[in-house]
C-alpha cells in the first residue's frame, strides 16, 4: 500500500446491468480461492491499469534501536533497526515476533508532526520518516474505512470505490506457493479496501500477505508499463462475502493462515 494513506479515494461512476451471479459465495470460497468466473454481463473494463504489489515484514523484537511510535509519540514497546523501521513504515503494517507463539501486528495510524527516522536512503517517500503506529484489530493488518486486509484478496486503490469487486483475469489459475507450505490456485478476485498515498489514479496495489514475492509476479512487474486487465465487477453475492472476509466481526481468517 506503499505505507503512507495520505490520499483520499477519487469515487468514479460506470454504467453496468445490475446483475448479480447466481451461485452464492461463502467464506471457505473466499479462503480457498474457489469463486466462479464472473459472467460478462457483469464486467467494466477499467482502462490502462496497472499493479504493485505490498506485504507484511516479520522482524523479530528488539531492544534498541528506532522505536514504533504511537500518534501521541509514545513508544509501544517494539524497537527496529533502521532499514526495518523505514519498510515498516513503507508497507504501513509490520509484524513483530516478540517470541515462537507470539506475533503481534502494528498498523499505520497516520504521521507525526515531526522526522523521527531517515529513510531517505531506501526509498523517495520522505513522509515516512514521519510515520506513526498502532495495534491492528486484523491478523494482518488493516485497511481503509474499517476493512481488514486479506492475503491475495485485498487491493489498495485510488480511483475505486472501497467494497468494489476487483477481478484480474491473468491472476486465474495462477498457482500461489506459500511460505507455510500451503498452495492454492488463484480466482482471479480481489477486494478494494485499502488504500496508499503512493498510489497513482491508474495503479492497484495487491495485498500478498507476508510473501514479498510470490507466483503474482507473473503478472505484478511494478511497471506502469506492464498493462493488465482489470474489471469492476457487479455481483452481490461476490461482494457480500468479500465483504464479510474484510470485518473483524465475521471473518475466519487468523495469523499464520497464509
Amino acid at each position: 500500500m506503499f505505507g503512507m494513506k495520505f490520499v483520499g479515494i477519487c469515487l468514479f461512476s460506470f454504467a453496468v446491468s445490475n446483475v448479480s451471479s447466481a451461485h452464492n459465495v461463502d467464506l471457505d470460497q473466499i479462503k480457498n480461492f474457489k469463486i466462479e468466473p464472473p459472467h460478462s454481463s457483469t464486467m467494466v473494463r477499467l482502462s490502462n491499469m496497472w499493479a504493485t504489489y505490498y506485504y507484511v515484514p516479520i522482524f523479530p523484537i528488539k531492544g534498541e534501536g528506532f522505536p514504533l511510535l504511537s500518534s501521541a509519540g509514545r513508544k509501544l514497546g517494539p524497537f527496529l533497526a533502521r532499514d526495518e523501521w523505514c519498510s515498516a513504515a513503507l508497507e504501513g503494517t509490520v509484524a513483530i515476533e516478540y517470541s515462537a507463539s507470539k506475533t503481534v501486528i502494528y498498523n499505520y495510524a497516520g504521521t507525526g508532526s515531526w522526522l523521527q527516522v531517515e529513510c531517505g536512503a531506501y526509498y523517495k517517500f520522505k513522509k515516512s520518516g514521519k510515520v506513526r503506529f498502532r495495534l491492528a484489530k486484523g491478523p494482518y493488518g488493516d485497511g481503509a474505512k474499517g476493512f481488514i486486509l486479506y492475503p491475495y484478496r485485498t487491493v489498495a486503490v485510488r480511483n475505486i470505490p472501497y467494497g468494489s469487486v476487483v477481478y484480474i483475469p491473468e491472476a486465474r489459475g495462477i498457482v500461489i506457493p506459500l511460505k507455510n507450505g500451503r498452495e492454492f490456485i488463484h480466482d482471479g478476485y480481489f477486494f478494494a479496501a485499502d488504500t496508499g498515498g503512493g498510489l497513482r489514479t491508474n495503479q492497484i496495489d495487491i495485498f500478498q500477505g507476508v510473501e514479498k514475492s510470490t507466483g503474482l509476479s507473473r503478472i505484478i512487474k511494478n511497471s506502469r508499463r506492464n498493462r493488465l486487465k482489470i474489471y469492476i465487477v457487479k455481483s452481490e453475492p461476490t461482494r457480500k462475502a468479500l465483504y464479510k472476509a474484510h470485518q473483524m466481526w465475521s471473518t475466519d481468517l487468523t495469523w499464520g493462515d497464509f
